[in-house]
């Protein structure tokens, strides 16, 4: 589908928060480690492809998310796949990019875990 705005039209792309806290849960059935991607509620709309993101439990126990990592926090980029799925990059043109392979390797957490999400790049 194509939208003509004439020669005076213009696009607003436009965030509901940035750098503010989401609260929400990490469930174990939204992590797929075959595709290297997980899914949240609540964020539709306050992520988009190329953030750099914090993610926090809120009990400080170990996040469980990225294969190798033991501690309750990370900050990565991320991807947003066309069905909201997140994938995390270690750079900003890796997470552009959305490529799989480049993606980092998840795991499956144990339990459902309460989560914080912040954006922390403010470009």
């Amino acid at each position: 589908m194509s939208i003509y705005f004439g020669s005076t039209g213009f696009i607003e792309l436009k965030r509901d928060a940035l750098n503010s806290e989401i609260g929400t849960s990490l469930n174990p059935a939204d992590v797929n480690t075959s595709k290297k991607r997980f899914s949240v509620e609540n964020v539709n709309g306050s992520l988009i492809t190329g953030d750099q993101i914090e993610i926090e439990t809120v009990d400080k126990s170990n996040l469980e998310l990225l294969s190798g990592h033991n501690f309750p926090d990370l900050r990565k980029y991320i991807h947003i796949d066309d069905m909201g799925g997140i994938r995390l990059y270690n750079t900003f043109a890796s997470a552009l990019a959305g490529e799989v392979t480049d993606a980092l390797t998840l795991t499956t957490p144990s339990s459902t875990k309460d989560i914080l999400i912040r954006t922390r790049n403010t470009r």
